[in-house]
C-alpha cells in the first residue's frame, strides 16, 4: 500500500468527483491498481507491521483503476449511495440478470462506468458500451434465483 503522488491523486479525485463523490484526500491510498479509504494513523500502523514481514491489507475497499477510468466497488456504491449521481435506473427483468452476472442491455448512448440503481438502492457497477452494461459482480456473489420483492 502506497500513499499517492499528485498526479494519481488527482486522477482518483477526478474519477470520484464523476460519480458526485467527493473524499478527503489524505483517507486514499493505492495498491497495485486499487483504491482504498484509510485513516493516516492505519497507513503508518501497516508500513510498521509490513516491515515486521508480515504481509497485511486493511482499510475500505473504495475502487479499481480500468484502462477505461475508475470502477466504484459493490460496497462504495452502499456507502456513497447519497452522493452518486452517474448512474443508470434498471427494472426488475434487468436487475434479475444483473445479480446473476450477466451483462445488461440498457438505452444508454454514452460510454464509461455507471452505477445500477434498482428501485431504491444502487447494486454495483459496471461499463457501458454500445448500449450494454458490462457485469463485474464477483462469481460467490452472483444469485441463482431472484424475487421481485426486492
Amino acid at each position: 500500500m502506497e500513499k499517492l503522488g499528485r498526479k494519481k491523486k488527482k486522477e482518483i479525485l477526478k474519477g470520484l468527483e464523476e460519480y458526485g463523490i467527493n473524499i478527503k484526500e489524505n483517507l486514499i491510498y493505492l495498491t497495485k491498481d486499487s483504491v482504498y479509504l484509510l485513516t493516516p494513523e492505519a497507513f503508518e500502523l501497516i508500513k510498521r507491521i509490513k516491515k515486521e514481514g508480515i504481509k497485511f491489507r486493511a482499510g475500505f475497499y473504495l475502487a479499481k483503476i480500468e484502462k477505461q477510468g475508475l470502477r466504484l466497488s459493490f460496497d462504495s456504491c452502499q456507502l456513497f449511495s447519497k452522493q452518486i449521481k452517474k448512474y443508470i435506473e434498471i427494472n426488475s427483468e434487468k436487475a434479475e440478470k444483473w445479480f446473476r452476472g450477466e451483462d445488461v442491455n440498457i438505452n444508454n448512448k454514452q460510454e464509461g462506468f455507471f452505477v445500477l440503481k434498482y428501485k431504491e438502492d444502487f447494486v454495483g457497477c459496471g461499463f457501458v458500451k454500445n448500449g450494454i452494461i458490462k457485469n463485474y459482480i464477483p462469481k460467490d456473489r452472483r444469485i441463482k434465483s431472484f424475487k421481485n420483492e426486492c
